[in-house]
């Protein structure tokens, strides 16, 4: 499922791959559109990368310091999260079912985190907005060098 317009292709993978019925395509000098009838728009919102991160780094169990440190690492220290940041965006993410408390271990008084279910369809969904963003500009910079 690919779009010709403007002679930049868009494929269509994100709705394939997410059974939507959303295309995207590219307008010319209207950039991407966007025809939804089955998201909702609240949930297909940019994450920021902050969270985006904290996500990742939570495929693993790992606890609060831990995560600043992966993120830190993962980053070569370009992203440092603050502990008043990184434990409200927990908070956050553990409301909204993005990630859950694993068992306690009784030696530890470390509280360890892991992405669900419905937290790894969100890193996908914004892995797949990422990958459609960056596709876009490639095919904009190789038209605008031709």
């Amino acid at each position: 499922m690919a779009r010709e317009y403007a002679q930049v292709p868009i494929i269509d993978y994100y709705v394939i791959r997410n059974n939507l019925s959303t295309n995207f395509w590219y307008s010319g000098r209207g950039g991407v559109k966007e025809g939804r009838d089955m998201v909702d728009e609240s949930e297909q919102s940019a994450l920021t990368e902050g969270v985006y991160l904290i996500l990742l780094s939570m495929l693993r169990p790992r606890h609060g310091y831990s995560v600043m440190q992966y993120i830190g690492k993962l980053t070569k220290g370009r992203v440092v999260l603050g502990a008043g940041t990184l434990y409200g965006a927990i908070n956050t993410l553990a409301d909204k079912e993005w990630i859950r408390s694993v068992a306690e271990n009784k030696n530890s008084r470390k509280k360890e985190y892991v992405i669900t279910d419905l937290g790894m369809a969100m890193l996908k969904d914004d892995m797949a907005r990422m990958e459609e963003l960056l596709f876009i500009a490639k095919a904009e910079l190789e038209n605008a060098q031709s």
